[in-house]
């Protein structure tokens, strides 16, 4: 159920992103990289789905699905969306991390905005 609600220090929560977001949450947790890929770096799963869940609890690390169609059929969730699993130690300051990320990328949207409209 929804994690306020939940009534244990959760092991990883789950959210459903589209790619955007994706890429947002993936720059909170400090999982996207432009290095060459390390340990630190996000797990990309397509089928099965629920090994992102297995992978995040016993690493501990973050895991990213894509979705198979398993998954869909059983949740219903749209084309447009796949799964985050954020590991339970990353919870405490994800809000902050997150909030830093998206008011950096909206500066960078209105400096890109600025340098297409010279385009036009």
């Amino acid at each position: 159920g929804p994690l306020a609600d939940f009534p244990l220090e959760a092991d990883c929560a789950v959210v459903w992103v589209n790619p955007g977001q994706a890429m947002l949450l993936g720059e909170a947790l400090r999982t996207t990289t432009w290095k060459e890929p390390q340990a630190e770096t996000v797990t990309l799963f397509g089928r099965p789905a629920c090994g992102a869940l297995a992978r995040t609890i016993n690493t501990k690390r973050e895991a990213f699905s894509l979705g198979c169609t398993g998954m869909r059929t059983f949740t219903e969730i749209a084309p447009a969306l796949a799964f985050f699993v954020i590991p339970g130690r990353a919870l405490s300051t994800l809000a902050e991390d997150l909030r830093n990320v998206v008011d950096s990328n909206k500066k960078m949207l209105a400096h890109y905005q600025v340098k297409k409209d010279a385009f036009t």
